[in-house]
């Protein structure tokens, strides 16, 4: 037998108008516990990150500008995060490395005692965002706007341009060179644009789009520029030839 619906939430005892609690968010079903209720749950939850993720993905390409201002704006629980795309991101990445090729979207920058792919991800993010933010008005108030906005578009040009380079890979190996990693940062650019452009002329998001190229390049050799005088070596940025075997030393 199924216990009595309570009257009241269990967590913070607001009167319950209905199976949410208006208050906190607890559901309430009255289900008795079980294996197979936790199996449906387990499941349940998989399922619906998946498919909120790719429906967040999707209209991130159709509207970008809908969603950066949905969550700057204070909504929340709808879209999958920005957080949790860049967490899906690094899951990829993992997979990609184990699996199928140490580079990174085609690319490798050696770092002396760095390792290298981990590296270029942790550079790549933040020089996006600074450089968006410089372009687009250097205010404070901006700042968490395009770090919001870079954070969704990097992970959605990274997990596409991931999955896409590896399934052409499977096919044909490619020696394109940096052309995935330039691509990726010209799209990345491109959807800024999109958002935060003052215009509907698609020549001059372009324009703004390569601008904030390069501006990521001054920024970044600024940055290897910095790691040279204090000490530093930065070796190399190239891209993949399809029978080179590349070792990382540490």
């Amino acid at each position: 037998m199924k216990p009595a619906s309570p009257t009241h939430c269990t967590i913070c005892e607001t009167p319950l108008q209905g199976a949410y609690c208006h208050a906190c968010g607890q559901k309430h079903t009255g289900e008795k516990a079980g294996v197979w209720l936790l199996l449906q749950e387990a499941l349940g939850t998989f399922f619906s990150l998946e498919k909120s993720g790719a429906a967040t993905l999707w209209l991130l390409l159709r509207q970008p500008q809908r969603v950066v201002m949905n969550y700057v704006a204070g909504n929340r629980g709808y879209w999958q995060p920005p957080n949790k795309l860049v967490f899906y991101g690094l899951v990829l990445y993992g997979l990609h490395v184990s699996l199928v090729d140490a580079e990174v979207l085609n690319l490798t920058i050696e770092v002396e005692g760095v390792n290298p792919s981990l590296f270029f991800l942790g550079l790549v993010l933040p020089f996006l965002v600074l450089s968006a933010w410089l372009l687009y008005g250097a205010k404070p108030m901006n700042f968490a706007r395009h770090l919001v906005s870079n954070s969704y578009f990097w992970s959605t040009w990274f997990i596409l341009l991931t999955l896409l380079g590896d399934a052409l890979d499977a096919v044909y190996l490619r020696d394109w060179g940096t052309v995935d990693f330039f691509l990726f940062l010209f799209l990345v650019s491109w959807s800024e644009a999109r958002v935060f452009a003052a215009t509907k002329a698609w020549w001059r998001k372009l324009l703004l789009s390569f601008t904030q190229v390069v501006l990521f390049f001054t920024l970044l050799a600024t940055f290897a520029g910095l790691i040279y005088l204090t000490g530093g070596r930065v070796s190399s940025m190239e891209g993949k030839a399809p029978t080179e075997n590349q070792e990382i030393n540490n």
